[in-house]
């Protein structure tokens, strides 16, 4: 959830990324592997229209096993 004018911090675990290509799950791939990730992309989908706004401010990796 978010608040109008309120930054979130949003901390995702590694196991919950996934793999796609061009916005499309890539199956068989097998768990995410850190040195793997070139790139990171943001898709808006729960197909409700009206304003929209994000933005990122960082993203960052955590230690231990975060």
């Amino acid at each position: 959830p978010t608040t109008d004018g309120e930054w979130t911090e949003v901390v995702i675990p590694l196991a919950a990324l996934i793999p796609t290509s061009f916005g499309r799950e890539l199956k068989g791939m097998g768990p995410v592997k850190p040195g793997d990730i070139n790139g990171l992309g943001f898709m808006l989908s729960d197909k409700q229209a009206g304003k929209f706004r994000l933005e990122v401010e960082s993203v960052g990796v955590l230690s231990g096993g975060n």
